[in-house]
């Protein structure tokens, strides 16, 4: 009897770069640096944070923070001169936007102004949960090849608050305990001077702890938006892939740097001719509103900058998941509510038999009689 031979074996139907070439995914990843929604959030919050800083007085810059933060789209097409992105020139109003956000730094060591502070650690805050929508848009996209809507990304990130703030609290955290130690060891003296050794050896442990936690908190995010877990879990894998593959990981960061700053230019020189258009269009319009959606646009290269981060630091995420735990680049927990899900309940016949609907059902049981007729 012949043996039935395969006429196609050995052919190579499909080929998964992916597998073969792990770097691939930031071709991927480019393109999805390019959502405009995402940008535009991230755009806002820089603007509003400008313009927030900026309207509050401080007693102790001598009114020199109000001056570097006076933002106004200049009247003048040569503030704008078209191109300048790619001659590496800087915009007088990018300039003012960098001076704008020098002074909020600068005022923040200045006194004891708790409302700056506060409004810090709000922004911050903000900043942390934009990070995790885009973060979820982005793992849905590389990771699969469904879609994540910035409306269900919302929803996802409101779901995961309580573990994203636990992911940014965790560094500073620890460099609070590595304070309280010092402060301890300075208080207690002639003890504290015995016990130096021990003390130094936790200081020391406390800041490689925080150290590792910084590094690894884009990672961190990047689990919360794929793994759907909680945020001692998301700390716990991001240290653990910055650690076992750190050069591994430097090298990836180099190649999505390198695709970083191309992804700026061309939004840089977008935003430029923009920018130009918008102060032609409202050049003898004088109001807040005008100022600060030109602000907006101005702020958009560094929004990009934000939203390419994320998406950059997701799929270094997946690459080293890869590379640590061999799990699959498409494994991404696509439920968000972080529940079981419920199973249908299992539809029966008059004699217990499992069909496909209700009315098959009916159609059996209807038989079922006759035939017993």
């Amino acid at each position: 009897m012949a043996i039935i031979k395969d006429i196609d074996e050995g052919t190579i139907r499909r080929v998964d770069w992916l597998e073969i070439v792990p770097p691939t995914i930031f071709f991927r990843a480019f393109s999805a640096t390019f959502k405009f929604s995402l940008i535009a959030l991230f755009a806002l919050i820089i603007a509003g944070a400008v313009a927030v800083f900026n309207g509050l007085d401080s007693p102790n810059d001598g009114g020199k923070a109000s001056e570097a933060a006076s933002f106004s789209v200049s009247r003048s097409s040569r503030s704008f001169p078209v191109g300048c992105f790619c001659a590496h020139e800087t915009p007088q109003n990018v300039m003012r936007l960098g001076r704008s956000l020098d002074s909020m730094v600068r005022r923040l060591g200045t006194g004891n102004d708790w409302t700056i502070r506060a409004c810090v650690g709000g922004y911050c805050c903000l900043l942390l949960f934009l990070s995790l929508v885009a973060a979820r848009s982005s793992a849905v996209r590389l990771a699969t090849s469904a879609r994540s809507s910035t409306l269900s990304s919302v929803r996802f990130a409101f779901r995961k608050i309580p573990s994203i703030l636990l992911v940014g609290a965790t560094p500073f955290v620890l460099v609070g305990v590595v304070w309280g130690i010092e402060k301890l060891a300075d208080a207690t003296g002639v003890f504290g001077a015995f016990c130096a050794p021990l003390s130094t050896l936790f200081i020391a442990l406390f800041v490689l702890f925080a150290g590792a936690t910084a590094i690894g908190t884009p990672l961190a995010i990047a689990a919360l938006a794929t793994e759907n877990c909680d945020g001692f879990d998301a700390i716990s894998r991001s240290v653990s892939y910055a650690t076992q593959r750190f050069l591994v990981g430097l090298i990836y960061s180099a190649i999505a740097l390198l695709l970083l700053k191309i992804g700026f230019i061309v939004v840089a020189y977008l935003a430029n001719v923009s920018a130009f258009v918008y102060s032609r269009a409202y050049a003898d319009v004088e109001s807040g509103w005008i100022d600060f959606w030109g602000l907006v646009l101005v702020a958009s290269p560094w929004a990009y900058l934000c939203h390419a981060s994320v998406v950059y630091a997701t799929a270094i995420y997946l690459l080293l998941r890869r590379s640590v735990d061999g799990t699959p680049y498409d494994a991404c927990a696509l439920n968000g509510s972080g529940g079981r899900r419920r199973l249908r309940r299992i539809i029966q016949d008059a004699n217990g038999a499992p069909v496909i609907s209700e009315s098959n059902a009916k159609e059996t049981t209807k038989d079922g009689n006759e035939s017993g007729k």
